[in-house]
């Protein structure tokens, strides 16, 4: 947990050539680490899976400050939840009366056009439906086996107080939040990146929040050798890339390479330079 708390959330990727994302993150820091020790925390509820970055584990003390996203959804799927209203009800049901259940269980020949669907609907029903649930928070995945996610209604996995936190959070307060922590996770960001914040920001307002950020001397503005987009990094950053420079700089041999520079500073990137 706290290697995930230090990264903040971690991408989930299906493309697994190696490994699923997921899984490399971690063990690239925690020696030993296994993939069941990531379902444990999930099963355990220590963690949940949402949108951030994109489909993301994230510590589930978190989960309040993701309600503005799914009051998103909410109104972004609410016409399809009406529209499937008796499917949403009776895969509600079966959870609460059974418990964690994966789509396969829940049989259906009905196809509708899916996310990642081009041209003809190819998506189970049941399948879509329990994505939009998941967006809106109805229902969340509890646990995975192998590839296959297992689905129980949220109340019956979030503690009762951030359940609480989440019905009566100041939007703008979790908006806020998530920025911190979009910030924290990226260290070095882009105000370009549609993703800035976890939040649909329109360019002129990511300008305005890293302006407003800049100003209160929370960030700082730093520019990458032959590069024209701008970055920022956060200010509370700046002694450990003083610290980083001056112990590469004082390492024998250490080749000379391309760098962010931010006033003296400079961050190393790999890649030799003459």
């Amino acid at each position: 947990m706290q290697i995930l708390r230090q990264l903040e959330c971690i991408q989930l990727d299906p493309v697994a050539p190696v490994e699923r994302n997921e899984h490399l993150v971690l063990a690239a820091r925690m020696p030993g680490y296994a993939p069941s020790l990531l379902n444990q925390l999930l099963s355990s509820g220590h963690i949940f899976e949402f949108e951030a970055n994109a489909a993301s584990v994230i510590p589930m003390e978190d989960y309040p400050l993701f309600e503005p996203t799914r009051a998103s959804f909410r109104r972004m799927h609410g016409p399809s939840l009406v529209r499937f209203r008796s499917v949403v009800d009776a895969i509600l049901k079966r959870l609460d009366l059974e418990g964690p259940l994966p789509a396969r269980a829940f049989q259906t020949a009905e196809r509708v056009r899916g996310f990642w669907d081009n041209k003809s609907p190819k998506t189970k029903i049941t399948s879509h439906v329990l994505n939009l649930l998941v967006d809106v928070g109805e229902i969340m995945v509890v646990r995975r086996e192998g590839g296959e996610r297992y689905f129980d209604l949220v109340h019956r996995v979030v503690p009762p107080d951030l359940l609480r936190k989440a019905r009566d959070i100041d939007h703008e307060a979790a908006d806020a939040g998530r920025l911190e922590k979009y910030l924290r996770a990226y260290r070095i960001f882009d105000p370009g990146d549609w993703r800035f914040g976890w939040q649909r920001l329109k360019a002129k307002q990511r300008q305005a929040v890293i302006q407003l950020a800049e100003r209160a001397g929370e960030v700082v503005q730093i520019q990458v050798e032959g590069v024209l987009r701008r970055y920022f990094m956060l200010t509370a950053d700046v002694e450990r890339l003083e610290r980083y420079e001056k112990g590469a700089h004082m390492a024998r041999g250490a080749p000379s390479i391309p760098f962010v520079s931010c006033h003296r500073l400079t961050i190393f990137s790999g890649g030799e330079s003459g």
